[in-house]
């Protein structure tokens, strides 16, 4: 099942120490994940490479509004 995301909510919580990561879907159910430090510091490297894969070969914001504003 492949869940579509409208909306991303990120939230550190200090008596959890424990980051929540909430999404809301277009048909407005909220899907909740909780990264505690040990995960998050396995997942960010993973996902930042995925991340810098994916967007390779595609402009960035950035220059995009650079080149509009010239």
């Amino acid at each position: 099942m492949t869940v579509i995301l409208s909306r991303l909510t990120t939230v550190f919580h200090p008596d959890e120490d424990r980051i929540r990561i909430s999404g809301q879907t277009n048909g407005g159910s909220v899907q909740v994940i909780w990264l505690t430090h040990r995960l998050a510091s396995r997942l960010v490297p993973v996902m930042t490479e995925w991340l810098a894969k994916r967007a390779e070969g595609t402009p960035r914001a950035d220059l995009l509004q650079s080149v509009k504003r010239q």
